[in-house]
């Protein structure tokens, strides 16, 4: 067993020196590659056009486009307040809290946002002005209509579990003081 493990050690080194290695020469790859073109551009004079094709090359990253920041910002936020709710719900229901018809809310919200989150993505690469506003106000909807049934689901939970978290700190509380009189009673003051 012990060299398993010791077999099993080596094998994640030998695997995380494989991957380093391979990032190292993939990273040189490309920075003599560029180092290359660059040289041969400077050679020719034509330092404006490396600049314009890096320009080029860095706008064809959608991170650099506002509007497709703002709908991974909405999907992102709507999706955490969904999956939060969701968690809620069944947080609850495993505790039997009661939770009435949350559950089957949550997964329809879940569609709803499925839904959105298309319309956020369609939007994230259309053009300006085609609907953007009404696909953020859907997913302020659901953000919304997530947080309530997350609020409803923690509130049933509270109020179901509460009771029982106090009787059990006064049980504690007596448990505890009763082994320390047996305590001092037996071995005597401390």
């Amino acid at each position: 067993m012990e060299h398993l493990a010791e077999i099993v050690g080596l094998l994640v080194v030998v695997g995380t020196v494989g991957v380093v290695t391979w990032a190292v020469v993939a990273v040189r790859r490309r920075y003599r590659a560029l180092r290359r073109r660059v040289e041969a551009l400077r050679d020719g004079g034509a330092v404006a056009e490396i600049v314009r094709q890096l320009d080029a090359a860095w706008r064809r990253y959608p991170v650099t486009d506002a509007s497709w920041r703002r709908s991974r910002r909405a999907q992102r936020s709507m999706w955490m307040a969904v999956e939060g709710s969701e968690k809620a719900v069944r947080h609850a229901e495993a505790a039997g809290a009661p939770v009435g018809d949350l559950p089957s809310l949550a997964r329809r919200l879940h569609q709803s946002a499925g839904d959105v989150d298309r319309l956020l993505s369609l939007q994230a690469h259309g053009a300006p002005g085609t609907g953007t506003d009404e696909a953020y106000a859907q997913a302020a909807s659901v953000t919304s209509a997530a947080q309530e049934i997350h609020r409803a689901a923690t509130v049933s939970l509270h109020r179901f579990t509460s009771p029982d978290v106090a009787a059990v700190a006064a049980a504690t509380s007596a448990e505890v003081q009763a082994l320390h009189e047996g305590l001092r009673a037996s071995v005597g003051p401390a």
